[in-house]
């Protein structure tokens, strides 16, 4: 093999000239004008030069820059190590910044300073507040309302309130009467005194809402803002203080507690007092000298952040969340409870019949968020598999599994609901009737069949037992029957239910029918076969229902059942319906879809101008829609979408 560079021949298995310590290839160079020579070739494309003549001046050597490699290594290395470093800082967190936890929007500063068993907290991430600039801070003020100084609502509306202008001019105006009242008597002015201490994070967290014998108790209320800078904290809480003084003739005193000064407003009324302090980097205000005192133990040790419901919860809150409010659902229960009676009895008896895993469920995280599309609201919640019964475990397996009744509705759908399993709502609502009637589910049962005289089949084993997969309520234009009759403008409606039995389910309905006394019109369509009530299938109200592709459907009319079945049009088809799920995140099923401006346009929803115009912007709402889906085996996730026209 030649060398390019020097022209001497080598060995073929030489891979390096010995002299220029160039690399050999099997193509080699023109020694003339150095352009590349195929093998075998015996003149150079280029120049015409015999190939295996050197001519009368070699090509010089190319000799590889050796000085670079060094600084190129180095500079990988420094980089790698950079890189390493951060990591490693990150994870060891040494100041407690906690920016993994920021970056990600699961930590939240607040929380830190909530106590264990916080009944009800609400989460602010005021980090898109501050980057909106001077408006976004001024919005800053509605913060010193829970502290309680502005007396009634009225006083801090302005006059004009409900008369007219714009929404944005509404605000401005609450904001603006407010920040007159705060600087009058306080001396405070807002956003001024914020900007330069408030951080990322504020929250407000109640305690003892209603005690176990169902009387509302003096509940505790906690406000927490995190400071960026201490000491500009610390000259905010002495210009209020001094403001309590001199402004409100107040008598305060000064308390120290775990080395946190405490200020406590001396009330002479009985009520809770104020009590206003910074612990670290977070700034307490608090009804009562015990609650103060409560947030400042948080903040050293168990606090609700590590509460382990609450925790697993924000674990999985993914980032954009700006406003966050958790419900344990132990408060709910004791809420129900209290709110008294039978009255509370019956609201839980029906939450447990609606959801079947209502029993284990432990408590959800709300997490509310602006988007360029609209506003996006995300529900996580958590359930205790070992309080939940067999039905409810298999529902919550069941959760966010495939939908597939939502693309059998009609195009022009104008809102839905959707979910899995009738079969176990009906078992579960059998559950609870027999537990409270004090009988056994069987006995129940065997009573409701004494209903096969009337109805021609067990209700039981005959029909909701097989209505075992997903299912799909909608509203339809009355073009296609109405539920109202001879109002032209009414909704019809189509009722689509999942099931693996059609074959007994169609026996079902003709045991039905032999007991209907009237006219049923069958109606052969693709797939099944339809029975319609009422005789003219042009006017009124005509209920129809059959089965077909796996489901049974009941709608105000036989046409609707037949789009449905023959695939004449799909609500995937509706732009507006897919401009709304591709706001939702993937994976998610539907469970449920309004088309808010279709509905408004029906008469079905009143317009705007019946609301008032301080809330007019409600008219730009196009349509509101939510999905679920399984993040875990005991975690699930509900978002909702209200999608709001750009223009």
């Amino acid at each position: 093999m030649r060398c390019p560079y020097c022209g001497q021949e080598h060995p073929s298995a030489a891979r390096f000239c010995p002299n220029t310590g160039q690399k050999l290839s099997m193509s080699t160079y023109c020694p003339s004008c150095g352009s590349q020579i195929g093998v075998g070739w015996s003149f150079c494309p280029n120049c015409g030069h015999r190939a295996g003549r050197t001519p009368g001046r070699m090509l010089p050597a190319v000799q590889p820059s050796r000085g670079s490699r060094p600084i190129v290594k180095g500079v990988l290395l420094g980089v790698a190590l950079v890189a390493i470093g951060l990591l490693v800082f990150l994870l060891l967190d040494p100041f407690q910044l906690h920016l993994l936890g920021r970056l990600s929007g699961r930590y939240d500063a607040a929380a830190t300073v909530m106590p264990p068993g916080t009944d009800l907290y609400l989460g602010i991430d005021l980090l898109p507040v501050l980057s909106t600039g001077p408006d976004g801070l001024e919005r800053l003020s509605i913060l010193a309302l829970p502290l309680g100084f502005f007396g009634d609502l009225a006083d801090v509306l302005p006059p004009s309130a409900g008369r007219g202008g714009s929404q944005a001019d509404l605000s401005s105006a609450i904001l603006g009467q407010l920040n007159t009242q705060i600087v009058s008597q306080l001396g405070i002015k807002l956003p001024d005194d914020l900007t330069p201490w408030i951080g990322q994070y504020a929250g407000i967290g109640v305690l003892d809402l209603a005690d176990s014998g169902g009387e509302s108790s003096n509940p505790k209320i906690i406000l927490a803002i995190e400071a960026r800078s201490t000491g500009a904290a610390d000259q905010f809480l002495e210009k209020l203080r001094q403001g309590l003084i001199e402004r409100q003739g107040a008598r305060l005193s000064q308390v120290e507690y775990e080395g946190v000064q405490v200020s406590v407003l001396e009330d002479q009324s009985g009520s809770s007092p104020l009590a206003f302090g910074r612990s670290d980097r977070m700034v307490l205000f608090a009804l009562g000298e015990g609650a103060i005192q409560e947030a400042i133990n948080a903040r050293r040790g168990a606090s609700l952040a590590n509460e382990p419901t609450y925790a697993e919860l924000a674990g999985y809150r993914s980032s954009g969340g700006w406003v966050n409010l958790y419900l344990p659902g132990r408060w709910v229960r004791d809420a129900l409870r209290a709110s008294g009676g039978s009255s509370g009895a019956s609201l839980t008896q029906i939450l447990s019949i609606v959801s079947p895993t209502f029993a284990g469920w432990q408590g959800s995280l709300i997490s509310a968020s602006l988007t360029d599309a609209g506003i996006q609201i995300d529900v996580y919640s958590l359930y205790d598999l070992e309080k939940l019964p067999p039905d409810g475990r298999e529902m919550l397996a069941a959760t966010g599994g495939a939908h597939q009744a939502v693309l059998l509705l009609p195009e022009d759908t104008l809102a839905f609901v959707a979910g899995q399993h009738l079969d176990l709502m009906w078992r579960n609502l059998v559950a609870v009737v027999a537990r409270e009637m004090r009988q056994p589910p069987d006995q129940l049962l065997q009573t409701l069949q004494g209903s096969q005289t009337t109805l021609g089949f067990d209700p039981d084993k005959e029909f909701f037992a097989l209505l075992n997969k997903d299912w799909a309520l909608a509203i339809i234009p009355a073009t296609d029957g109405s539920i109202f009759g001879s109002r032209s403008l009414a909704p019809g409606f189509i009722f689509l239910v999942g099931t693996s039995e059609s074959d007994m389910l169609n026996r079902t309905l003709e045991k039905l029918n032999r007991q209907i006394a009237g006219n049923v019109i069958q109606i052969p369509v693709n797939g099944g076969l339809i029975y319609e009530l009422g005789g003219n299938r042009n006017t009124g109200l005509s209920l129809a229902y059959g089965v077909g592709k796996g489901y049974l459907a009941v709608a105000s009319n036989g046409r609707v059942i037949e789009r449905a079945f023959e695939g004449q049009s799909s609500l995937s088809q509706s732009g507006r319906y897919e401009r709304l799920w591709e706001s939702f995140p993937g994976g998610m099923s539907p469970t449920f879809y309004v088309d808010v401006q279709g509905l408004t346009q029906l008469g079905l929803l009143p317009g705007t101008g019946n609301l008032g115009e301080t809330i007019q912007y409600l008219d730009r709402v196009q349509s509101i829609g939510g999905a679920t889906a399984r993040l875990g085996e005991h975690i699930t996730r509900s978002t909702f979408f209200i999608q709001i026209r750009s223009d």
